[in-house]
Formats: C-alpha cells, sequence, structure tokens
C-alpha cells in the first residue's frame, strides 16, 4: 500500500518520467528546503527515494534464552528428570514519518519498548527395562507448565517543533500509552508407555491434557471449554531387523499411528480488554476498549486428529533410498478471524471453524548417483501433496456457510472460508459471458462485470516440490537447493493498478490505432476507459502461481584435521550462501509469484517487496 512503499510510486510512474529526477539534490528525494519532492500531485504517493532513505522503521533487540536439564538415576531403569527452560528479549523499535511528509508535513515519530519473557517448567519420572522373553518397556508421566508475559509501552509524537530535529522532546503533541500488558499460562499433564518386542516392533501411547489460561472465563459457572485432553498410538515394525530380506535391502520399516494435538488462542480474545490511552482529557484519564475485534465468550480450544501411515526404506548400501507417508487430518473447533462489517465499530471477530480437512501424501527420496574415495554427488528430492477442504463451519448466531478473512486494498479480491472448498479461497467478480465464453460488450463496447462472487482458485498451494543436490570433493562441498511449488492462484492488484493507469503491457493494444479486438473506440479516451472497466473484474487479474526458485546455493570447506593439531579446535567449517538467487520460472508477470500481504493472506498481493537476495558467510567451529 500507500503512503510508505517506494514500489507502490515506482510502479505506477509514467513510462516517460526518469525516476533518477526524484532523486531530489540530496538523493534523498527532497528539495532544496528538505521537503519530500512529489512525484505526482497526490501526496499519498510517496517520492520512492523520499521512502527509501528519509522513512525509519528501526529495531534493536536484546535476548537471552537457554534451559537447565537435571536427571537422576535411582536404579538403572527408574529415573527422574527435570527441566527449566526460559525465553527473555527486550526489543526497541523507532518508526519515523520525518518532517517535510507530503501528506504530515510536521512529521510522526513512534518508539515502542517490548518486553517479552516466557518459562517452561517440566518434572518427570520413568521407568525403562528390558523383561523377559525380548519384551521391552519404557513409561514416563510428568508435568509441565508454560508462562508466557509481554507488555509493550510506547510514546508517539507529531509536529516537530524544530525543523528535522526529530526526537520525542521536540514534538508538539505527545501521547504515551502502555498499551498491552499480556500474560498466559499452560498447564499440562502428560504420559507415555512405550513396549517393544525383540527391539523391531514397538507400540507406544501418549496422553496428555491441557489448561488454556487464554480460553478461562473467572466467575462463569462452566470453565470447561480452557481443557483438552488428546492421546496418540503408534505402531512400527523394522522388517529389516526381524525378516531376512534380500541382499540388496539394507533397511526397511514400516509404520501407522493415531494422534491428537490440542491448542488455545492467544490471551484476552474471549473478553473484552480496557487500556487508558493518550494523556487524558482534563486532567482525567481517558480509557478506550482496546481491540479491534468483538470477543467470543463461547471461544473453545481446537483439536487436531490425524492417522497416519508410512514406509521407509533403503537399498545398495543406502544408495538409494526413500520415505513415504499417508496422513489424514481433521481439525475440529479451529479458531480464525472473521471479517465484519466496520460500521460495527469493529474489523472482525474471532470465532470457530467446525472442521477442516487435510489429507495427502509425502515422498522423500535419497540417491547417490556418484559415489568415489574423492568425490560423491548426493541428490535428495522431496515432493508433498496436500489436499485442503472445509468441511463444516459452526457459527451458533448465524449458521453461515462461509466467512470472509481478508480481503485486497482494490475490494475487488477476498480470500474465504467456505464449506466443501479449501480454506483460504480467492473470491471476486467475473465478465459477462455468452454460452460459448466471450466476453460480453456494452452498446458502447466496453466489458461487462458480474457482481455475484465466485471462487477463483485457492490461494495456498496444493503442491510443493524440492530437488537438492550435494557435490562433495575432497573437503568442498557444493550444495544447491531448487524448490518449487504449484497448483495456487493469485491475485495482482499490482496489474489491476498497471491497467488503470496505462502502464500494463496489455494496455497497448489499441493506443494508436483505437482498435481492440477488431472494434473501434474512436479516440484514446474511449481506450482508456476500456481498459479501466477491464480492470473492474477481478478474475483478469488471477494468475497460476506456480513457480521454481533457485532458493539456495552454498559453497562449504572443511579445513583437515592435520591443520588443527596444535589448536583446540576438532573441526571447522567455512562456507559461503547466497539465497533467493533466480527465478527460474514463473507466470505471474510485473512480481514475485510468492508475494501476499502476511502469512495469513496467501492469494493477495499489492506491490510487494520482491523476495531478498541475501549473501552470507558462515563459520562452524567445534572443541
Amino acid at each position: 500500500d500507500s503512503p510508505g512503499n517506494m514500489n507502490f510510486t515506482v510502479g505506477l510512474l509514467p513510462g516517460n518520467v526518469d525516476i533518477n529526477d526524484l532523486k531530489g539534490i540530496n538523493g534523498n528525494g527532497t528539495d532544496e528546503q528538505g521537503y519530500e519532492l512529489l512525484p505526482t500531485d497526490n501526496r499519498f504517493i510517496n517520492n520512492p527515494y523520499f521512502s527509501a532513505y528519509r522513512f525509519e522503521a528501526n529495531g534493536k533487540k536484546d535476548r537471552l534464552f537457554g534451559n537447565i536439564n537435571l536427571r537422576y538415576d535411582f536404579t538403572n531403569w527408574f529415573y527422574a528428570s527435570a527441566r527449566v527452560g526460559i525465553d527473555v528479549f527486550n526489543e526497541f523499535r523507532r518508526g519515523l514519518t520525518p518532517y517535510g511528509t507530503a501528506f504530515s508535513p510536521g512529521g510522526i515519530l513512534v518508539e515502542n519498548n517490548y518486553h517479552f519473557e516466557e518459562t517452561n517448567v517440566d518434572v518427570m519420572v520413568g521407568f525403562q527395562k528390558n523383561l523377559q522373553q525380548g519384551i521391552g518397556i519404557h513409561v514416563f508421566v510428568g508435568g509441565n507448565q508454560m508462562y508466557s508475559y509481554w507488555s509493550r509501552q510506547g510514546t508517539r509524537g507529531s509536529d516537530f517543533n524544530v525543523p528535522f530535529l526529530e526526537d520525542l522532546s521536540n514534538t508538539a503533541n505527545q501521547s504515551s500509552r502502555y498499551a498491552e500488558d499480556t500474560r498466559t499460562a499452560i498447564n499440562s499433564i502428560y504420559g507415555s508407555l512405550e513396549l517393544n518386542w525383540q527391539q523391531y516392533l514397538y507400540l507406544t501411547t501418549t496422553l496428555r491434557n491441557d489448561w488454556f489460561s487464554a480460553l478461562t472465563l473467572p466467575g462463569a459457572p462452566d470453565e470447561s471449554n480452557n481443557s483438552v485432553l488428546y492421546p496418540s498410538v503408534s505402531l512400527s515394525f523394522i522388517v529389516s531387523d526381524a525378516l531376512q530380506l534380500p541382499s540388496i535391502i539394507d533397511y526397511a520399516k514400516l509404520w501407522t499411528g493415531w494422534a491428537q494435538v490440542g491448542g488455545g488462542t492467544t490471551p484476552y480474545q474471549n473478553r473484552l480488554t480496557y487500556g487508558l490511552t493518550g494523556q487524558g482529557h482534563l486532567g482525567e484519564p481517558l480509557g478506550q476498549i482496546q481491540q479491534d475485534q468483538i470477543p467470543s465468550a463461547m471461544l473453545q480450544p481446537y483439536l487436531v486428529s490425524e492417522w497416519e501411515l508410512g514406509t521407509e526404506m533403503s537399498f545398495f548400501m543406502r544408495r538409494l533410498g526413500f520415505q513415504l507417508t499417508y496422513y489424514h487430518k481433521l481439525t475440529t473447533n479451529d479458531i480464525v478471524r472473521a471479517q465484519i462489517s466496520t460500521t460495527s465499530g469493529y474489523s472482525d471477530r474471532l470465532m470457530n471453524v467446525g472442521k477442516v480437512r487435510n489429507r495427502g501424501v509425502e515422498l522423500g527420496i535419497q540417491l547417490t548417483p556418484i559415489q568415489r574415495k574423492a568425490f560423491t554427488w548426493d541428490m535428495g528430492i522431496n515432493y508433498a501433496y496436500n489436499q485442503n477442504k472445509v468441511m463444516q463451519l459452526a457459527d451458533p448466531e448465524n449458521n453461515e456457510e462461509a466467512i470472509q478473512i481478508a480481503s485486497s486494498r482494490t475490494r475487488q479480491a477476498f480470500l474465504y472460508v467456505q464449506e466443501g472448498e479449501a480454506f483460504g479461497v480467492i473470491k471476486g467478480y467475473q465478465f459477462e459471458r455468452d454460452e460459448q465464453g466471450n466476453m460480453l460488450l456494452d452498446e458502447e463496447g466496453m466489458p461487462q462485470r458480474n457482481d455475484s462472487l465466485v471462487t477463483l482458485g485457492q490461494g495456498i498451494h496444493p503442491t510443493q516440490f524440492s530437488l537438492v543436490q550435494t557435490f562433495t570433493y575432497k573437503n568442498f562441498q557444493l550444495g544447491v537447493l531448487i524448490d518449487s511449488k504449484w497448483g495456487g492462484k493469485i491475485y495482482t492488484a499490482t496489474n489491476r493498478y498497471a491497467y488503470v493507469y496505462g502502464l500494463h503491457q496489455h494496455t497497448i493494444e489499441g493506443r494508436d490505432d483505437y482498435i481492440i479486438d477488431g472494434r473501434n473506440y474512436e479516440n484514446y479516451e474511449g481506450v482508456q476507459t476500456y481498459w479501466q472497466r477491464r480492470a473492474s473484474a477481478t478474475e483478469e487479474f488471477i494468475r497460476d502461481a506456480g513457480f521454481i526458485k533457485l532458493r539456495q546455493v552454498m559453497l562449504s570447506y572443511t579445513i583437515p584435521k592435520s591443520l588443527l593439531a596444535k589448536i583446540p579446535f576438532w573441526e571447522i567449517n567455512v562456507a559461503l550462501v547466497a539465497r533467493n538467487l533466480a527465478v527460474l520460472y514463473s507466470q505471474v508477470e510485473n512480481t514475485d509469484p510468492e508475494a501476499n500481504y502476511n502469512s495469513a493472506t496467501q492469494g493477495l498481493e499489492m506491490y510487494g517487496v520482491p523476495m531478498t537476495r541475501s549473501f552470507g558467510f558462515n563459520m562452524n567451529m567445534k572443541f
């Protein structure tokens, strides 16, 4: 979006304007007085150099994390253990809209301090022993408590008194806030029983119960919705240890399992929260509702049930191997945010979705085509296919069959959760067409849009494929990763705006002779109206988002051990790493096929930043 997005301006800049003319006298998009040099008369379309070199979004984080594990063996078969883990960080963030910005001439400065801490405490007692007749047993029970705390304190200042002195103490209007103070805990008890026979047949069962503070409503008559109990059971059989197999088979294993996993949500989603804002009014504190979503007192933990069946095998002295898994996963009461009309005073509401099914296969192949004393070529192939489907939506208030979870800035494309379709399908508008599929035009020759929302694809790719190749020559190693995804769609708002402003390559048609598809539009204005009317249909900008990328190349060198004899290291490895090097295949023009607003809005794009190509140096030292 704009302002602040340099890509937005670059994408809308007329082709006859040299972008270098926007550098200004200091190369940062400013004029002689230090004010933003605007590329158009729209003050909300920033100068790209001004966005890049005058805006600030800086941060600094200090973090400490680690854990301590203690174990005491009472006998050689009975033990007790305890673990304490901690993760703490303090972070400072500074966001600056500088003095002289066109849409905010006085400037804005926001500084926030964040504090986060999480502790995990586990205690466990266990019994592990080999019994008679080749039977082994391992059983343990334990408990865990997770506690987390997060807070944010911030100050916002606007309108700098002294021009270009961008410090909070120099702002005319200041407001401080203690915006968030979030605490949550999860208490758990769990246990596991594993039996094995002759160390090739294993049966494992587990049972766990979690209690979520984030789903607890103090004083409510029934607090059972904050608890979830989930078990698991799995069976594995190492065939190669139990049976005499042909000599070409090195290892063979079969397994199957069924498991459930429960989960909650972030704190205070099921109640209305309040906080102080600004500096108050006439010496009195001023408060407001904190969240922008309607809380749900009926919120329940989600539960994921999954069963899988798989096998693993290797052949020819482990020169060839594969792992194959089929899974079937059902999520009930999944917690999602549904967009609603802002006239309600809120932007969305939190709710439990009835049932979402995922099922698919995962295949991994390892191959060593060449193996010599000094040179080895290893190859890894990974394939995954996931079929996602919303089986049921459960809303006790409205009994909806579809909910909107995201929308494009253009208001022409939307992400929905709808019964019978994949999670996060893209919905939008199509052209009016005849029975043969031809686009219908009105009397003036303009495309007509059908205003009924239809499904135009799914934003999440169902298929993933990657190829890893590793070449080893003596102490040198070269690794190459090629990554690809297939089956997903993307709505490119970048191309939609390019149509509207006549910057897309398709809009060249008719510009000189005023003829489009054999129809004469008489003048330039007619051609311009045609393409702008065509930009009103979502389907015009739905693209196949499948891609192939050169994701990573790494060249490493392991220093010979003979050179380490006199220093306290037994291995040193150095490596050069490059990531996101190239897009090898894509049908999405003018933008990256992986572009999106965030991880929850796959399938929607608008002037996104291209993938960052990075080059790095790694050193790994062991002593």
